[in-house]
């Protein structure tokens, strides 16, 4: 006999658990035949003691039926899975009463709180065809009942076993803190409601209308399916969490309910994680109306609870403090009006995960009623990604409930995705304040990419945003951005690339603010604003397709986006458009109240002052020529542009004059332009040609008046002074006196004229 092996079966003869199990040893023969012998009594005695105090039975019926020992202190039974669940001597009353034998007579409980089971009080005999409603509410009241008795300070855990188990109808809970446990994959721990119309769990207080909450509790590694079969469900969610605060909901899968998830009124610190929400299987060709795979709902309470917002005749509270964290939402064919739903809210993060398909929008942001609380909801990683030809929206932010009052506000999302939605990416039309979207990527939209519609919307921020592909039914030329009506909208660092139109706002869209934007493969144009530009109205710098580069013409386009304009041609100019007419929308409105523009000459041409709708300093035409820049400003109070500035580059004459004066005193006339100078040297010669005195001429005109400023480098006779004197006609003359009949004489040379800046 080999002792060490002995050992090791003497060991586990010992074990004291609840059952004793049967000695796994492999015959022996030869020398070690009495091994054997040792080992067939071993079992027998283990046998022996089993049959008297934790007997086994093969399933539940025969132990219902069978005459349990007295002496028995536990039993088991084996589930139609072959799993084998344990009992003990119920001491809990009517809540632990699981199941009897004897005839009755003996009361059987689970043997570990930890792992109740619906199997403790019924049969899964046939998986998902016995309805284990009841077993599995009378698992969930067992450990409800533990609450407080020092195994749990409340709620407990109920497990779910590897088997697929029916309900056909709603499993309620009631009290804090109750779990449901699962095996973790799809082909594990399975609930299936047959119900089109209930829940299939149910977390609520006795009292929410009022003010009864719940703490905490959650759902963990399960499969939930709705077996309804026929039309879509039309009511109840696979889970509920009703006025309860910190439940978890974690790696879970939901299947074809009316809606996957729905949280009422719920308190701080719920979660959903990584969670996986598909709906349409067993639906019809019609989507039902309200359904979803998350939905964030109001709860209906008494006045006075929870500063509630009235609607109608009832009181209302918002849900507070939500995470969905990683969850994939899916609808097929017709399963989801929307992916997730809130109709009112106080802190949701959506983070990371994906939602795809539903027929109007992947989120839906909408007031269920008047004045309720809706703020705080922030996107961060989310992908939406809704269905081409199925989808209409990505994000929808819209007042379906009429709800003219409620105060959405504080809403961001950032580091995003949106592509694919028939219509719209993101749309904006409600009522709202304080939106914020940064660094997501938008791709391919039916129409445009985000569009803001509202009087009544405040504080709309996209930056830094790229946007690929608007426009792809091209029905009308539609914008990637549009701004309908709002308030203090900026838009900026964004990229927007291929598609008709890149930004167009309308006259109802004040404190549009629209800067350092990259626009590339716009088929129509970059910018197009509305005739009659809003007070407010921003079109800083931009990378635009159109070209900065203009022709001098009687009236001029510079398109919105750029603020200095290169001019060519000769011809003058006149007027800078100032209205999207005539040719239409690919020439689009250039003037706005605070429009700044810089034109850059880079020939001669002349900018009219009065011919047209500009007016520069003075009211005299400025005759540009290369090198030129001139500052106007647009004022919509008389429609006019104003000059605010100029400036002229160095222009030298190509060739000098030389006047030789022997009999007068006058050396000649000249023009001179306004903030033009003329350089002069002027001298004075004896009849031997002996240079006697040499003077340095600067001529300035300011536009009023003719100055000069003669500086004597040689010294000179007393008999000789030069001057220059104003004609007040926009001429001077330089005058050489000369007081002695001497035979003097004067040579003035015009070095140069130069124009300088102001």
């Amino acid at each position: 006999m080999t002792w060490d092996a002995s050992t090791q079966t003497i060991t586990r003869i010992w074990d004291f658990a609840t059952n004793f199990d049967a000695l796994d040893v492999a015959p022996r023969s030869g020398f070690d035949a009495a091994f054997d012998d040792v080992v067939d009594s071993v079992n027998a005695a283990i046998a022996d003691h089993n049959s008297k105090f934790s007997p086994t039975y093969s399933d539940r019926a025969a132990a219902v039926a069978a005459n349990v020992p007295a002496s028995a202190k536990a039993l088991h039974v084996m589930t139609p899975t072959g799993e084998r669940i344990t009992f003990v001597r119920n001491t809990r009353g009517s809540a632990g009463a699981a199941l009897t034998t004897n005839s009755g007579s003996y009361e059987w409980m689970p043997a570990v709180p930890w792992m109740v089971t619906p199997d403790h009080w019924a049969e899964n005999t046939n998986q998902g065809t016995t309805d284990m409603k009841t077993a599995i509410q009378s698992a969930v009241d067992y450990v409800e009942d533990l609450s407080g008795t020092g195994v749990y300070l409340s709620g407990g855990r109920v497990n779910i076993l590897n088997a697929n188990y029916l309900t056909s109808g709603e499993i309620r809970v009631n009290d804090h803190g109750v779990h449901f446990y699962g095996v973790a994959d799809d082909t594990g721990s399975r609930i299936s409601n047959s119900s089109g119309t209930s829940n299939t769990i149910l977390f609520r207080p006795d009292s929410p209308l009022t003010g009864g909450t719940l703490e905490g509790g959650g759902i963990h590694n399960i499969t939930f399916w709705n077996t309804h079969s026929g039309s879509n469900p039309s009511a109840g969610a696979h889970v509920e969490v009703d006025s309860t605060a910190r439940v978890q909901i974690i790696n879970c899968s939901f299947y074809n309910h009316y809606r996957g998830i729905k949280f009422s009124g719920s308190g701080q610190g719920c979660t959903v994680a990584f969670c996986h929400i598909t709906q349409g299987s067993n639906t019809s060709t019609a989507v039902t109306a309200g359904s979803a795979g998350i939905y964030v709902g109001r709860r209906q309470v008494n006045a006075g609870v929870r500063t509630p917002a009235l609607d109608g005749s009832n009181y209302y509270t918002e849900c507070n403090g939500l995470d969905i964290i990683g969850c994939e939402i899916i609808s097929n064919n017709y399963g989801m009006q929307d992916c997730i739903h809130i109709d009112s809210c106080d802190g949701v993060k959506l983070i990371g995960g994906h939602t795809n398909g539903a027929i109007r929008s992947c989120l839906c942001l909408a007031p269920a009623q008047d004045n309720i609380s809706f703020s705080d909801f922030h996107a961060v990683g989310h992908h939406f990604d809704p269905l081409p030809g199925t989808t209409q929206d990505g994000v929808t932010i819209e007042d379906f409930a009429s709800a003219g009052g409620s105060a959405m506000r504080d809403i961001s999302f950032t580091g995003c995705s949106f592509s694919g939605a028939s219509r719209d990416l993101m749309r904006i039309v409600m009522q709202c304040k304080n939106i914020t979207v940064t660094g997501n990527n938008f791709k391919v939209a039916g129409d445009h990419h985000v569009v803001v519609n509202s009087a009544d919307a405040q504080g709309i921020i996209l930056t830094s945003n790229t946007m690929y592909k608007s426009d792809q039914d091209a029905v009308g030329n539609v914008p990637a951005i549009y701004l309908a009506a709002g308030d203090d909208i900026k838009v900026k660092d964004n990229v927007i690339d291929t598609g008709t139109r890149g930004i167009q706002f309308l006259s109802a869209a004040t404190g549009v603010n629209i800067t350092d934007n990259t626009f590339s493969n716009m088929t129509e144009t970059d910018i197009l604003p509305p005739d009659g530009v809003p007070v407010g109205t921003v079109i800083g710098a931009n990378k635009v397709s159109a070209s900065q580069t203009v022709a001098s013409a009687t009236t001029v386009v510079l398109y919105p986006g750029i603020i200095s304009f290169r001019f060519t041609g000769t011809t003058t100019v006149n007027t800078i458009r100032a209205a999207a007419t005539g040719t239409g929308p690919t020439i689009p409105n250039c003037c706005w109240d605070g429009r700044v523009v810089t034109i850059r000459a880079t020939s001669s041409f002349t900018v009219s002052s009065s011919a047209g709708n500009i007016r520069l300093t003075g009211g005299v035409d400025f005759p540009m020529a290369d090198g030129d820049r001139l500052v106007l400003e647009y004022d919509d109070t008389d429609n006019l542009w104003y000059e605010v500035g100029r400036s002229q580059g160095k222009h030298v004459s190509t060739s000098q004059v030389t006047i030789n004066n022997t009999t007068a005193d006058v050396v000649g006339d000249y023009a001179i332009a306004t903030d033009e100078v003329h350089e002069w040297t002027v001298m004075q010669r004896s009849s031997g040609g002996t240079i006697q005195g040499k003077w340095h001429v600067t001529v300035d005109d300011d536009g009023t008046t003719v100055t000069g400023l003669v500086s004597e480098i040689h010294d000179a006779s007393t008999e000789v002074a030069v001057t220059v004197t104003d004609n007040a006609d926009g001429t001077y003359t330089i005058n050489g006196q000369n007081t002695a009949a001497n035979d003097k004489y004067f040579v003035a040379r015009l070095d140069s004229k130069t124009e300088w800046a102001n």
